[in-house]
C-alpha cells in the first residue's frame, strides 16, 4: 500500500480504511503534529495545519471505531 501517491489530503486519509495498524501510526503522527508547543512561533499557517490534522485525526478515529 503506497499513501504517498495520492491527488489530495482526502484520497490520502481514505486510503487508510481497513489498515488498522496503519491509522493506528498515523493517529500517534498527527498527535505529534498537533502539538502547538513544538512551534516557537506559530503562523496562520502552521494553526490552519494544525485545525487539518485535528480534522483527519477525527475521521481516523471514526475508521477505527468501524
Amino acid at each position: 500500500m503506497d499513501f504517498r501517491t495520492t491527488t489530495n489530503r482526502e484520497t490520502y486519509i481514505e486510503r487508510f480504511r481497513g489498515h488498522r495498524l496503519a491509522i493506528k501510526v498515523k493517529l500517534n503522527d498527527l498527535q505529534y503534529n498537533m502539538d502547538i508547543t513544538r512551534i516557537l512561533h506559530p503562523t496562520d499557517k502552521d494553526l490552519a495545519k494544525m485545525e487539518r490534522h485535528k480534522k483527519e485525526y477525527y475521521l481516523l478515529l471514526k475508521m477505527l471505531a468501524d
